[in-house]
Parts: structure tokens; C-alpha cells; sequence
């Protein structure tokens, strides 16, 4: 499910591109600090398509994105359910998923007021999935919402360094066919907290 290309992120794509005039979106199969340091945002999914998950990040690469994050850079992360292997990429920041959330489900934000449910593209309330997991362990980051069917972290917030990221754990976030609008809004504020100041690449 890569932001970059993959058809079924089309209207995410475009939303992006559409929030912040002049950004590019940029993809890569290996994470390395010489990638990294061209973009200003790093956004990674566990999932590569509905049925398998992506190669999990070599020790290499979680260093390489550690000290992305720890030197300013933003990552927007998408766990999974259990059904996926994500450990390689949330357990540098402290954090892990478990179990499934039932078929298409809904989120409520239980934080109000952060730039990622309350910043410049909308208030979000809730948010929608498709077979997400939970967050079972949150180490640093502070939870902004729930799934509704399991009580469970849905997306949190840390800052590692002079970074931030941003976790969810559903893949299907950004896919076109949920088009929710608040998911969307709460991935362009997600784009907007992240972010260093100045342009966008991602």
C-alpha cells in the first residue's frame, strides 16, 4: 500500500499534493540515511497488500530511521493486526500492536485537541478501519483514540529526539475505498505535525 503509487492511495495522493503546494512523494525499497535525508517525512505500512506484509526493516534500517526521527525528521507509521509482522517498524519507538479489530470498525478520538485530531485541515472525532489491529504497547506515546469494538489505542503521538511520529494501526487508513473524510483529515494534520518547518517531502 504505498503512498507513492499504489492505485487504491490515489485520492490520498492527491490530497497530499493538493495540502501542501509544492511537496513530492518520493518511494524507495530500502530505508537508508542517504534517502532519508531527502525527504522531510517518512511515511511506512506494514502491509505491501491485502494479503502479505512488507519486508520487515533490517536492524540497519530501524538505526537509519531512528536517527532520522531523533534529527528532526516526521514518520508516519501504519502497524497492523497479528496477521502482520510490524514489529521492525514500531518497536524502535517503544511501540506494538496486537490482536484484530472485526472487519470495518470505527475509532472515537479521545483527545481533542492535538494538531493531529484538532490542526489545520479539520477537527476529527472519529476515524474508520478495515481489520485493524490495537496498540497493546504505547511506551512513550500518547494515545488520541480508541477503537470503539476493543477500547484499545487506535493512532498515537511521540517525539523521539527533535522528532515526531505519528502511529495508526490500519493499513486501510489511507486506502480510497474507506474515503472517509475524517481519516483523511487526520492524515493531512498528521502530515502537518510531523513535519519540519519549511517544504514537504515525503
Amino acid at each position: 500500500f504505498s503512498l507513492s503509487d499504489v492505485a487504491t492511495a490515489a485520492a490520498m495522493r492527491a490530497a497530499s499534493l493538493d495540502a501542501f503546494p509544492g511537496a513530492t512523494i518520493v518511494g524507495t525499497s530500502t530505508l537508508t540515511a542517504s534517502f532519508l535525508s531527502g525527504v522531510d517525512v517518512v511515511w511506512l505500512n506494514s502491509v505491501a497488500n491485502n494479503l502479505d506484509a512488507t519486508t520487515p526493516l533490517s536492524a540497519a534500517e530501524q538505526l537509519a530511521l531512528q536517527n532520522f526521527v531523533s534529527a528532526g525528521g516526521g514518520a508516519i507509521l501504519f502497524g497492523e493486526h497479528d496477521s502482520f509482522n510490524d514489529t521492525s517498524l514500531l518497536s524502535p519507538f517503544g511501540l506494538a500492536t496486537g490482536s484484530s479489530v472485526d472487519n470495518i470498525t470505527s475509532g472515537t478520538i479521545t483527545n481533542l485537541v492535538h494538531p493531529v485530531t484538532a490542526g489545520p485541515f479539520g477537527n476529527v472525532t472519529v476515524i474508520n478501519s478495515n481489520f485493524a489491529g490495537n496498540l497493546t504497547t504505547l511506551g512513550g506515546a500518547t494515545s488520541l483514540g480508541t477503537w470503539n469494538s476493543s477500547g484499545l489505542s487506535a493512532l498515537a503521538v511521540l517525539s523521539s529526539g527533535t522528532g515526531r511520529v505519528v502511529a495508526f494501526t490500519d493499513a486501510n487508513m489511507y486506502a480510497d475505498r474507506l474515503g472517509a473524510a475524517d481519516n483523511q483529515k487526520v492524515l493531512l494534520n498528521s502530515l502537518a505535525f510531523a513535519k519540519p518547518a519549511g517544504g514537504l517531502q515525503f
